[in-house]
């Protein structure tokens, strides 16, 4: 089962407040772009925009349920444990 890109666009915004979210257009569909809640924990100051989220699943391994990266910490995985984290 594919992720609804809307639907996760509209709990990306709910869940990190629209005024943190970017879009971008990619070889791989258009990527959501956010800040990492995974470097904040880890005490890293540079933690805004950095955690980018593909419904589309991009390169990952796990296309049907969608990927992201956080690319100070290097997490990654699909989008099902990101909203699990």
């Amino acid at each position: 089962m594919s992720v609804d890109y809307e639907a996760f666009l509209d709990w990306a915004k709910d869940r990190f407040g629209e005024e943190n979210i970017k879009l971008k257009e990619t070889t791989h569909g258009t990527e959501i772009c956010t800040n990492s809640f995974y470097a904040h924990k880890q005490g890293i100051d540079d933690y805004k925009f950095h955690l980018w989220m593909n419904p589309s699943g991009g390169k990952s391994k796990h296309p049907e349920k969608g990927s992201f990266r956080c690319w100070k910490t290097d997490t990654r995985g699909s989008l099902v444990k990101l909203v699990a984290d």
